[in-house]
């Protein structure tokens, strides 16, 4: 699903390797046959091999039963001379090229946490899923396992972030901080189909509003935008510590932003949701009233700040004239259809090929009205949270504070909340009051 070269055979949804090849693939979106594609939230890391290795230890951890996956004292680590020393930044910026791990087979999924899960509320349809705890600890075992195999990850993690700014010429080759003032915002884009069209544009807008604008001033928003593309990488580790720089990962709904369970602890995804017109599959895509499907519910009670927003019809860079200039206003909608659905049209605009453009002002507005406010404001209430943004996104999962006005919230006091939209009998939706 993710091996989209140009070499590569025509390239399908991860979807349809599951899916019988005579089923029709305008009518799996639907949402009504969504079961079709239960094993999808199974396998959502697809590619690597099973990670082995001959010690007890990792037997061991193997076979825990999920109380142990948050074990914070546990300081057994694999043995670091998986990694080859760091090449300081301003030799070399190419993670390929510093990074070593020939002898390392090691898998960024490890299925049986999912598959042996015994959480009732995720499983059985009589049980409220708002309580499923698994992905949330799944994504703490991910994480555990992934600091104890690579025990150099912050160093890996410091020199990714470090070259960045370097290239951008935001830091001198002096600079020995640790970035941790900065906020990386990354940008996920695919590179043959379903692509960020305008992704360059986005970052300039980000530069813009967040860094140049301030620069004059003794302590600038340090916020920087950078593009997020997993078809660049070639190893597993490569693909951890780039999303591992994150604080911020923002994209198109779709098997890319599956990887935001590697960002690092109380950090921030925008799921970008497509435009789905009724006469085609794929409304499952863009629900508001309940987690996405395979990617929304993998950040369920998870410690991520997960929001959505529905796009509309101009992120579809197709059939513009159309709808600027309709031959018969009162028919703009039908009009719009016979030219998306053409025979030249319909292969660029079904949801599963689709390349997108997408607004500059609803990454900065979501980056300056939501993600600055929680991480420089010590409330976090929710209360206030829940009407930062506009009425537009949707705020699936945040972490705040119900603690009354006047005192502190710290990290530790927070929990997950979900503020769904409200689906009225018209089908439409609305912010909840």
């Amino acid at each position: 699903g993710l091996s989209t070269s140009k070499k590569a055979r025509d390239t399908m949804s991860f979807a349809d390797v599951f899916r019988p090849p005579n089923q029709d693939v305008i009518s799996i979106g639907g949402g009504a046959s969504a079961t079709t594609c239960n094993c999808y939230q199974k396998m959502t890391f697809c590619g690597y091999g099973v990670y082995i290795q001959p010690m007890d230890r990792d037997k061991a951890h193997r076979n825990n039963s999920t109380s142990s996956f948050a074990n914070e004292n546990d300081n057994n680590q694999a043995s670091s001379s998986a990694l080859s020393p760091l090449v300081p930044p301003e030799e070399e910026f190419d993670l390929v090229k510093t990074i070593s791990e020939s002898h390392v087979n090691y898998t960024l999924w490890p299925t049986q946490a999912v598959d042996q899960s015994t959480d009732p509320y995720c499983d059985h349809p009589a049980h409220d899923p708002s309580k499923c705890q698994q992905w949330d600890l799944l994504r703490k075992f991910i994480s555990k396992n992934h600091e104890r195999n690579y025990p150099r990850l912050h160093e890996l993690v410091l020199h990714h972030r470090k070259g960045i700014l370097l290239q951008r010429g935001w830091i001198s080759r002096d600079y020995a901080g640790d970035t941790k003032e900065w906020i990386f915002v990354g940008l996920s884009q695919r590179t043959i189909r379903r692509s960020w069209l305008n992704l360059d544009q986005v970052i300039a807008e980000c530069d813009r509003n967040f860094y140049l604008n301030n620069n004059s001033t003794s302590t600038p928003t340090k916020v920087i935008c950078t593009e997020v593309n997993i078809e660049k990488t070639s190893t597993p580790l490569e693909q951890l510590v780039l999303h591992r720089s994150m604080n911020v990962l923002i994209g198109v709904h779709g098997s890319q932003m599956t990887q935001a369970i590697l960002l690092p602890k109380h950090s921030h995804v925008l799921e970008l949701m497509p435009w789905i017109p009724p006469y085609i599959g794929g409304a499952w895509t863009n629900s508001l009233d309940s987690p996405t499907p395979a990617l929304g519910t993998t950040y369920h009670n998870t410690d991520l700040n997960h929001i959505g927003y529905p796009l509309d019809r101009w992120s579809v860079p197709l059939c513009e004239e159309v709808s600027k200039h309709p031959r018969n206003l009162s028919n703009v909608e039908e009009e719009e259809k016979e030219c998306f659905m053409s025979q030249e049209n319909i292969n660029k605009f079904l949801q599963l090929k689709r390349d997108f453009v997408i607004d500059p002002k609803i990454v900065i507005g979501y980056l300056a009205r939501f993600v600055l406010f929680w991480e420089q404001d010590d409330t976090r209430f929710c209360d206030v949270l829940k009407d930062r943004l506009d009425d537009d996104y949707v705020l699936f999962n945040i972490w705040c504070s119900n603690i009354a006005a006047g005192g502190n919230a710290t990290i530790e006091a927070l929990s997950a909340m979900h503020y769904y939209h409200v689906k009225a009998k018209d089908g439409s939706f609305h912010k909840p009051e």
